[in-house]
């Protein structure tokens, strides 16, 4: 290659007549002879250092490779270029003295290139970045800087890639920030980097990660996992963290969301989460919490109007889920309807979900169940997926955990469908959120709550047949015949080794084929003795070491020696005992108190209620030899002497005495209050008794002491609630006092209360409204009615006759005329909205009316047929 290198140039310069000294350093450098050309070129340019001849003989000198001495393929191109340089700058003159000779600027440039060439083809060779990068430095003019530009930068990233880490392809980057290949091996240091710094996936991880790296394309899905990995236990404090921690997350707005649906106490929230970002939405959930929601079509399309006729969801929904035509919205979310397939808006009309499923429904607080071909999912009331629907069933598992079911197997997941539990269990229950029950070929395992959202539960252990929560925080669990307690944590409290376990106020009482032990809440012995019998109470135990009774505390100590053939507990007031026919009272004195007086002695306990406590308060029903009865305190004072025949609790408060086979009433300090007289006497509410004799009712009020001699057809009945009214029967009904007067004429074939001073009465077949105090008929009369609220605030009616139906209020007075063919409520029984329509059947139209409770109309429409339709109940 030099040498036809060589013959090229000498064709060029050869040709020149006036040359001589150039042709004679060119034929020395053709016989090799090239310590002669190198010392006349030295003194040439020693004395012109621009001269261009010597310039490009030079050249030709140092791209000679049969130079060994001498070759330098980078003085060469030196040299050519000064040669390049110094022919531009001499006078034109002598350029034109040159190019006669045979040298122009061509063959210069012509020379240049061949150098850059050879240049290339080496550096190609070679194949390195060193050499593409030698090149690219020494030959920046070159034809093929470009070429080798690229051909550095494909090798580079040909060995970036190959060690495919993000230091290589960082290392890349920073020395090649124009490659071509930049934009991919960024890409890739980018996702290498993400993937080093937070593998294994951790909380601090992914913060340093996130913190380090906030330009990083996979921040986003850093924060992600932070938010899926912090939030996975579903709990309210985590959710609180979080946005404390966290408040640029792109996910933070979703546990805010979270803290809203979770929150126990929406009314203080606002206060409690000032910081709350999305403002509108809070206001519209404060606003419409509590507000009852009722549809309306309007063009064919279904909004929702409030109590007061207001609309808060304009019309625009193509349908709605069949049961909110019946019945007013209180959820904070409205199913939709739309070619048969649902989704979900909240109370402002704000879309959940897109009307893409078979069923939606409520599932958990915050959660929306979906259900598509596919399976079953679930969907957050924020407008955002949950669980895709992959799942042939789903379940609440407590507050903080989901069953699901794959294959006909349960498993647990998280709320962010992440797996807890492996789908190969038969069932899966779960208890107060501490502990789930896993079912599994027959057997059960027992899983703490807290062991499954940190994922420790690997391998449980299935060995239970049967289990039960005890004091909350314990269970009682049985294999085969045996049982046990062990903690929610699954600590071992009793092995399983007893007969049976029973739950008592201090612990439990274990039976073991030895006899009976007592355990505390600690799983501490009470005593080591093994009892034939235990009888617990809230302040001791009674025991039967052997045959007789004693009794011990809660440390195990004996307080009264088991000496006694019987024992019971007078409440935590004391306890009866008995020995050898004699009978004993210990009220937790000294000493105990001799009761043998009495043959029978009968524990009844009562309960008092007060406005701020319930107390409960134990007594003794005591007889005495002569089979005559009293009452004592539960500690044993005397308060009714020994004198019915038969006394037992009617009320807390009243005693049924029997005295010679007739019924009276005794108050517990001994007054009577019905002598004992009667057939019969039972209470019926609160301070009246119906008293009964020779098939006829009369009436004792205790409140008043009034009494009324059995004389009525049937029981007496209160006229509302009133103390002093009743309802009486002497063939017809009528109305009397507690003297026994009579109000109103027994002309009635029913009465009902209207208020306190008129009756709703039946009377030949129609019901009226008839003022008792001034005994006159109300002008209103129907054939039927029900009651739509029947309380001490309001009574209110549906009444019909031929006309149609109507409303009436003993608050109001006729709400709703009787000339509708149909009325719902779609409020409650307290608030009331009425729908009532009438159809216009000549027109095919139908008048539809919302109607308040005062018997404002909040709404009124005329719908065409296919309108209606759409918003009529069907039920």
């Amino acid at each position: 290659m030099a040498r036809h290198f060589l013959l090229l140039v000498l064709f060029f310069v050869t040709f020149a007549a006036n040359a001589q000294n150039a042709k004679s350093l060119i034929k020395k450098l053709h016989e090799h002879n090239f310590e002669k050309v190198k010392s006349k070129l030295d003194k040439t340019l020693e004395k012109d250092s621009f001269n261009v001849v010597a310039l490009y003989i030079s050249s030709l000198y140092y791209a000679d490779t049969a130079n060994q001495t001498h070759y330098q393929s980078e003085s060469a191109y030196t040299y050519a270029l000064a040669a390049i340089e110094s022919f531009r700058n001499i006078d034109p003159k002598e350029q034109e003295k040159l190019e006669k000779d045979g040298l122009t600027h061509q063959v210069l440039t012509q020379h240049k290139e061949k150098l850059e060439q050879l240049a290339f083809h080496h550096a190609d060779s070679v194949h390195s970045l060193a050499a593409y990068q030698l090149f690219i430095d020494l030959y920046p003019t070159a034809i093929q800087f470009d070429q080798a530009i690229t051909q550095r930068d494909s090798l580079a990233y040909s060995q970036a890639k190959q060690e495919d880490s993000y230091e290589s392809y960082r290392k890349f980057l920073d020395a090649y920030p124009q490659a071509a290949q930049a934009e991919k091996a960024q890409a890739r240091y980018d996702l290498l980097l993400y993937r080093a710094k937070t593998n294994p996936v951790s909380i601090a991880k992914l913060e340093k990660f996130i913190q380090s790296y906030p330009n990083n394309p996979y921040r986003q899905e850093a924060e992600k996992k932070l938010y899926f990995l912090f939030v996975d236990q579903h709990q309210l404090h985590r959710y609180q963290e979080f946005v404390k921690r966290y408040p640029e997350n792109i996910y933070a707005e979703r546990a805010w969301k979270w803290l809203w649906f979770l929150s126990p106490d929406k009314i203080s929230f606002q206060y409690q989460y000032p910081d709350f970002p999305d403002k509108d939405f809070l206001n519209r959930h404060l606003t419409l919490q509590h507000t009852k929601l009722f549809p309306f079509v309007k063009e064919g399309k279904i909004g929702f109007i409030d109590s007061q006729g207001k609309e808060q969801i304009e019309p625009y929904l193509s349908g709605i889920q069949e049961d909110h035509l019946c019945e007013y919205v209180d959820q904070d979310f409205i199913i939709t309807e739309k070619l048969t397939l649902f989704g979900a808006v909240d109370k402002a009309g704000r879309k959940i979900a897109d009307c893409l499923y078979q069923h939606v429904e409520f599932f958990a607080p915050g959660a929306l169940k979906i259900q598509q071909k596919e399976g079953i999912g679930l969907y957050h009331k924020a407008g955002f997926s949950l669980i895709e629907p992959h799942y042939q069933a789903l379940e609440p598992a407590g507050s903080y955990l989901v069953k699901a079911k794959q294959n006909d197997k349960w498993g647990l997941v998280s709320y962010y469908d992440s797996l807890v539990l492996p789908f190969q269990y038969d069932r899966i229950e779960v208890l107060n959120d501490q502990v789930a029950a896993l079912y599994k070929a027959g057997k059960i395992a027992i899983a703490p709550i807290h062991d499954l959202l940190q994922r420790k539960v690997k391998d449980p252990v299935f060995g239970l047949d049967g289990y039960e929560l005890t004091h909350e925080n314990f269970l009682q669990v049985q294999k085969g015949d045996q049982y046990g307690i062990q903690s929610v944590e699954g600590r071992t409290i009793v092995p399983t080794e007893a007969l049976a376990v029973e739950e008592i106020t201090a612990g439990w009482l274990v039976h073991y084929q030895a006899g009976q032990v007592l355990y505390n809440k600690k799983g501490l012995l009470i005593s080591p003795l093994h009892y034939k019998d235990v009888l617990p109470s809230e302040k001791v135990f009674g025991v039967k070491p052997e045959d007789k009774w004693g009794v011990i505390d809660q440390k195990g100590q004996m307080i009264i020696q088991p000496l006694y053939d019987t024992l019971y507990f007078i409440g935590d007031d004391g306890i009866l005992l008995e020995r050898d026919h004699k009978k004993f009272g210990y009220f937790y004195q000294e000493n105990l108190t001799d009761l043998s007086k009495y043959s029978k002695l009968t524990v009844q306990v009562s309960t008092f209620h007060y406005e701020n406590k319930t107390d409960t308060v134990p007594f003794i029903i005591a007889r005495d030899k002569s089979r005559k009865e009293g009452l004592l305190t539960g500690k044993g004072n005397v308060l009714i002497q020994n004198k019915y025949n038969e006394m037992s609790f009617i009320t807390d408060s009243t005693l049924l005495v029997d005295q010679w086979g007739k019924k009276g009433l005794v108050s517990l300090r001994g007054k009577t209050m019905i002598a004992p007289r009667y057939q019969g006497v039972m209470p019926y509410e609160e301070h009246f008794y119906a008293i009964f004799q020779n098939k006829k009712f009369g009436l004792y009020n205790a409140r008043f002491n009034q009494l009324i001699n059995p004389g009525y057809d049937a029981l007496l009945k209160r006229y509302n609630s009133s103390d002093t009214l009743l309802i009486a029967k002497k063939g017809n009904f009528g109305l009397i006092n507690l003297a026994n007067e009579t109000i109103t004429p027994f002309q009635f074939d029913a009465i009902h209360y209207w208020s306190d001073s008129v009756m709703l009465v039946q009377q030949q077949a129609k019901w009226k409204l008839y003022n008792f105090q001034r005994n006159y008929f109300l002008p209103e009369t129907f054939d039927s009615f029900e009651y739509l609220r029947n309380d001490a605030h309001e009574v209110v009616i549906l009444t019909y006759r031929s006309t149609g139906y109507g409303v009436l209020s003993n608050r109001y007075g006729r709400i709703i005329q009787e000339e509708y063919s149909d009325i719902l409520n779609l409020g409650t029984p307290e608030e009331p909205v009425y729908f009532v329509e009438k159809s216009v059947s000549q027109a095919g139209l139908f008048i539809v009316l919302y109607i308040n409770q005062e018997g404002k109309i909040i709404k009124e429409q005329v719908l065409k047929e296919e309108d209606y339709e759409k918003i009529v109940c069907l039920d």
